[in-house]
């Protein structure tokens, strides 16, 4: 199986090629997007076709190994055998950091994954979760456990 590209064919062959070349550069990272695995330093011939992410990402998408949280700017892909979904995307970043301000938060995910938040739905997210959010000090914690401790 091909499919068209100009006047040329691409084959299913380089498009496995691809996903599983993906795979396996980013094996080792729980979650990842298209963006940050090539500023990681992520390259293969079919990026010289210049298709547009949205492309590139059904590719990835397509691995029997790899699950995906579908966000508007880019998706976000999972190598683990957990479940992916966006708050235990959020879990996962904050496991590293037990609290963080709201807009650090933000701007970090937006430096690591090209991913855009918006602050309410995160706060939404993360209120309706083990996590905990502070409004008061605008400030999200890994559970409530860590928020007592920071302000004891």
């Amino acid at each position: 199986e091909e499919i068209a590209y100009k006047n040329g064919w691409i084959s299913k062959e380089k498009l496995v090629e691809y996903r599983d070349a993906v795979f396996a550069f980013a094996a080792q990272m729980e979650y990842f997007t298209l963006p940050q695995i090539r500023l990681a330093g992520f390259n293969h011939p079919l990026e010289e076709y210049s298709f547009n992410d949205t492309f590139y990402e059904r590719i990835i998408w397509s691995h029997p190994e790899i699950r995906s949280i579908h966000m508007a700017s880019h998706i976000i892909f999972n190598t683990s055998s957990s479940e992916a979904n966006f708050t235990s995307f959020i879990h996962y970043i904050m496991s590293k950091s037990i609290q963080m301000d709201l807009y650090t938060f933000i701007q970090k995910i937006y430096r690591e994954y090209e991913i855009n938040l918006n602050p309410h739905k995160l706060v939404e997210i993360v209120n309706n979760s083990s996590m905990y959010y502070s409004a008061e000090m605008e400030r999200i914690y890994l559970n409530k456990d860590a928020f007592y401790k920071d302000i004891y």
